[in-house]
């Protein structure tokens, strides 16, 4: 196993704008939970769970292998799928997932903020499609939501 970077070689280089060093995170819940293949996702009925959900609510759609927070389950948010285009699929990269998901999801009014769910989510892809992961996000109002 290589040795870490020396941390000011490391500051230098992100100060730099380079990608020469990645530490492994250290705190709790900087990388994104694994995904359910697509094929195997759950419908989570709300209706009896979020009895004020707005009219136009519907059931969430989990592609995460742990269960859904109760923070999502009052109606107003869904599930969604996004793309990041790449060979590697890096669910702690959070920072290009969340600006790549803006820009799939997010149609409303003012600056959005972040709901990323899990991922990547396992596909079965044909050596014509472009190369990439898909990842589940939580949206209400158009927007992503946090």
């Amino acid at each position: 196993m290589p040795s870490k970077p020396n941390r000011r070689r490391c500051v230098l280089a992100l100060g730099l704008g380079l990608v020469a060093c990645r530490e492994p995170a250290s705190s709790e819940g900087a990388c994104l939970s694994p995904g359910r293949p697509v094929e195997e996702f759950t419908m989570i009925p709300l209706i009896d769970r979020a009895p004020e959900a707005p009219p136009w609510a519907s059931d969430l759609a989990w592609y995460c292998e742990e269960p859904p927070p109760e923070a999502l389950l009052h109606g107003t948010y869904r599930s969604e799928l996004i793309w990041v285009d790449g060979e590697a699929c890096d669910p702690c990269d959070l920072e290009r997932i969340a600006s790549l998901a803006v820009t799939q999801v997010c149609h409303g009014e003012g600056p959005p903020t972040m709901r990323l769910l899990c991922g990547p989510i396992p596909l079965s892809l044909h050596s014509w499609q472009r190369k990439g992961c898909a990842y589940a996000v939580a949206t209400t109002n158009n927007c992503i939501s946090d």
